[in-house]
């Protein structure tokens, strides 16, 4: 859930430069990279996108943990959406275990691509 570490981290901190129609793109790479229905992640990327947005002054200036605990709820209801909605679509329940396997290796590994992006936008971009 890469993608999601992505969307999050620029919404957060570079909003200007990381605009909706980016992340809509990114949500079509991912869903046709993990052949999901395409336009669920775009979906999914841009309601999330909206809504840290909305809610980036809470995260600005905060400590570290504040910023992974938010990407941690986040991502939380980013698996549950997709589970729901693919469950929908294949119209069967699908196992849990896949999806939460996914949740907490995307959770503990997002330190090291938020590190990456955080060195990124250092050395290449000015704070907005």
């Amino acid at each position: 859930m890469f993608g999601l570490v992505a969307v999050y981290y620029w919404s957060i901190y570079r909003p200007d430069l990381f605009q909706p129609i980016f992340v809509f793109a990114l949500g079509l790479l991912n869903d046709a990279l993990h052949m999901m229905p395409l336009g669920l992640s775009a979906a999914i990327y841009l309601c999330l996108y909206q809504l840290i947005f909305t809610q980036r002054r809470i995260f600005v200036g905060q400590m570290f943990l504040v910023i992974w605990t938010g990407f941690a709820l986040t991502a939380l209801l980013t698996v549950a959406v997709q589970w729901v909605a693919l469950s929908l679509y294949r119209d069967q329940m699908l196992s849990l275990q896949p999806v939460l396997l996914q949740y907490l290796l995307t959770v503990a590994l997002f330190p090291l691509p938020a590190w990456v992006l955080m060195r990124l936008q250092r050395a290449f971009l000015s704070q907005g």
